[in-house]
């Protein structure tokens, strides 16, 4: 978990080192949102970790992102 999102704002991230086990975290209110969103969100989050995996692993962060 991490710190609780505001309304205007949630935040999710991906933690680990690529090629390694990933953690997904997640705001502690985040059931207070629209679950719709929030799958969105963590679904957005687990392209993340697949593209970690060593075998599609990109250096540049940015890359990543878009």
């Amino acid at each position: 978990m991490r710190e609780k999102a505001k309304s205007e704002y949630i935040f999710m991230t991906t933690k680990g080192t690529s090629g390694q086990k990933q953690i997904i975290r997640i705001p502690e209110n985040t059931f207070e949102f629209p679950i719709v969103l929030m799958l969105n969100l963590i679904a957005h989050e687990m392209i993340h970790v697949s593209q970690k995996v060593e075998e599609n692993l990109s250096p540049d962060s940015n890359r990543r992102e878009w």
